[in-house]
């Protein structure tokens, strides 16, 4: 995930940035008060979400998407 934390920091450094302290942990911060397009956001959100959850609660999430 390195890479894709990089690509999105190099194409967007306005929005996009390494934050202190927890940067090390593989987070990545995003400035809120930019032109960020919601639905960019949210498909960053639900990708990180499924990265960590526990597979049970992905297959929810899948399950709930459904109807």
């Amino acid at each position: 995930m390195p890479d894709f934390r990089a690509h999105l920091i190099e194409e967007r450094p306005d929005i996009f940035f390494m934050p202190a302290y927890v940067a090390h942990r593989g987070w990545i911060a995003v400035r809120l008060d930019l032109d960020l397009e919601f639905e960019v956001l949210a498909d960053l959100l639900d990708d990180a979400y499924r990265l960590i959850a526990p597979p049970a609660l992905v297959h929810e999430l899948d399950r709930s998407g459904e109807s």
